[in-house]
C-alpha cells in the first residue's frame, strides 16, 4: 500500500511532559518515533501534538474525538481512565486508529490496547526482596486497582512466594497515580504499624 504524504497522530497525557515519569517517558518515546521514522520512511512526513494534564479520572475529554474528527491517523491515550472515551471515539471515527495503552478492554477494530511486561521485573524484585528480608514480612504499594497494577503485584508476591513460599506479603493501595506525598506517607505509616519494608 501507498504511505500518505502526512502521518499525524495525537498523544492525551494526565500529567505533564516534564513530570519526570510515565508521561516525560511516553512523550520521549514520541521524539524517538519522529527519528527512527525519518530515517525509515523519509518521504512521510510525521505530525505530532499533546495535551497534556488531561484528568484521570475525570469528565470525557472530547480532544479524541476532536483530533479524529480533523483526520488524525493515530489517537494516543495514556491514561486507564481515557478507555471508556476512547472506545465512544473509535466508533464515531472508523478511520481513525485509537491506541489505549494500559487498556484491558477490546472494542471496534480501529481501537488496541498496549502495554509493557512489567509484570516480569516485578517477578524478579519480590524474589529478591523476598530473599533478603529479615523477617519474612514484605510490603508492596500500589498506586490504583486497575487490572495491569493488580497483574505487577500479583507478579511481585509470587516472585516473594517462589523465594520464600511462607513469606508474608501485605499489600496496600495509595488510589493516587503520581503523588510522591501519599505514597511516602502511606508506606512509612505501613512500615512503623506492621514492621516491614515497603516496595
Amino acid at each position: 500500500t501507498e504511505l500518505p504524504a502526512v502521518f499525524r497522530a495525537g498523544f492525551v497525557y494526565y500529567t505533564s511532559t516534564t513530570d519526570m515519569g510515565w508521561t516525560w517517558k511516553h512523550n520521549q518515546g514520541v521524539v524517538q518515533m519522529h527519528t527512527m521514522l525519518a530515517a525509515m520512511l523519509p518521504d512521510l512526513r510525521v505530525v505530532t501534538e499533546y495535551k497534556e494534564n488531561v484528568p484521570d479520572p475525570g469528565p470525557c475529554d472530547p480532544i479524541f474525538a476532536t483530533w479524529a474528527s480533523q483526520g488524525f491517523d493515530l489517537v494516543v491515550g495514556t491514561s486507564s481512565g481515557y478507555q471508556d472515551c476512547m472506545i465512544s471515539a473509535a466508533a464515531q471515527y472508523p478511520n481513525t486508529t485509537f491506541l489505549h495503552i494500559s487498556g484491558w478492554k477490546t472494542a471496534t477494530p480501529n481501537f488496541g490496547v498496549g502495554y509493557a511486561r512489567l509484570y516480569q521485573p516485578q517477578y524478579l524484585a519480590g524474589y529478591t526482596a523476598a530473599l533478603v528480608s529479615q523477617t519474612g514480612v514484605l510490603g508492596v504499594l500500589g498506586p490504583v486497582p486497575i487490572p495491569q497494577a493488580i497483574r505487577e503485584i500479583s507478579a511481585w508476591v509470587l516472585g516473594a512466594m517462589a523465594a520464600r513460599p511462607n513469606v508474608t506479603v501485605h499489600v496496600a493501595w495509595t488510589g493516587s497515580w503520581n503523588d510522591p506525598q501519599i505514597g511516602r506517607a502511606s508506606c512509612r505509616e505501613r512500615c512503623r504499624s506492621r514492621g516491614s519494608p515497603y516496595h
